[in-house]
């Protein structure tokens, strides 16, 4: 059984709170029982079967007719919010060079929901996807689940790992991730975790490059947008930050070193020659890729732990699709 967030704040909210407890628990079961990509083979009888109670075909898509988009003359359903929420990004955000976003692109693109959706939000919005636009109360509620999410995260910092990477962090990643929201903040840890599952670099010394790049980055803006030069501290700090962020790209290219002399002995010469070739060019990402795909397919990475039952990210994904392409330095 998949492993999967909810969102708790949905109880405040006008469309859901008006639903009646029969459709309030259907809602339930749709999130929970639909694929990676928020689509959902309809089956009534069985929907009925587990929530104990009559539902009608009819009204209960006339109810979320602003939720869902049918699909294969109504075989299916897509739940219009669900990738957005799950994934941390809307569809057109999705990467391709990322082995969970790939699996999904492909599903969308196959029941051609990218046309549908932009049909949708010319025609009759749905509160979900054309909230922004149409109803300012679901962007409030989008600005609050944003707050909320951060509010978690700064309680429980090892929410970032099953929120971003696809595995539980260890202790030790844990601690890494409340000391960098200390040091650079907890906007641009979200940031840095979000690029880290962008680029499937599934490793807390990547994180800290980002941050300690991010950070430098939003300190030359404001220095330039106030048109002076750097004062000593902010030179002090600007000079803290391209060390932080040279350590930990050391850290990142050597922790990519270590796991690929563990695998190296288990590879077939053209992967070997393949990985080298990344490691020579300095391709680190692309390296780091190549062997993450391997320790997914061998578990044989001890510091992967895999979330039991995790359908949407981890080795069911890496069974399904087999990312190569070369991501640039």
């Amino acid at each position: 059984m998949a492993k999967r967030f909810t969102d708790t704040n949905k109880w405040n909210k006008v469309w859901f709170r008006k639903l009646s407890p029969v459709h309030k628990c259907f809602w339930n079961y749709l999130t929970d029982n639909c694929n990676h990509a928020g689509i959902w083979d309809v089956d009534l009888e069985t929907a009925k079967y587990f929530i104990g109670k009559e539902l009608n075909l009819e009204t209960v898509k006339e109810i979320f007719s602003k939720q869902i988009i049918e699909l294969d003359g109504g075989k299916r359903w897509f739940l219009i919010d669900f990738i957005e929420f799950q994934y941390n990004c809307d569809i057109n955000s999705l990467n391709p060079s990322n082995n969970v976003h790939k699996s999904i692109i492909q599903i969308l693109k196959k029941y051609d929901i990218y046309t549908l959706l932009q049909g949708a939000t010319e025609g009759l919005l749905s509160p979900l996807q054309g909230a922004k636009d149409k109803d300012k109360e679901q962007a409030i509620d989008m600005d609050k689940d944003k707050e909320n999410l951060k509010e978690r995260i700064l309680k429980n910092p090892a929410e970032l790992f099953i929120r971003y990477f696809p595995r539980q962090g260890t202790h030790q990643e844990t601690e890494d991730a409340k000391s960098m929201i200390k040091d650079f903040g907890i906007e641009i840890v979200l940031y840095a975790f979000h690029e880290a599952n962008k680029h499937s670099a599934f490793s807390t010394a990547y994180v800290q490059k980002v941050c300690a790049g991010k950070k430098a980055k939003n300190l030359s803006v404001m220095v330039e947008t106030r048109g002076t030069e750097l004062k000593d501290s902010e030179r002090k700090e600007m000079q803290d930050l391209i060390k932080k962020q040279k350590e930990a790209d050391k850290k990142f290219n050597n922790e990519i070193l270590e796991r690929y002399t563990k695998i190296k002995p288990t590879l077939k010469t053209i992967k070997q020659q393949e990985i080298q070739k990344a490691i020579n060019e300095g391709i680190w990402l692309r390296a780091d890729r190549l062997i993450y795909e391997i320790e997914s397919r061998e578990k044989i990475n001890p510091s992967a732990v895999e979330i039991p039952g995790m359908q949407t990210i981890g080795d069911s994904i890496n069974k399904i699709i087999h990312q190569e392409e070369a991501v640039q330095k």
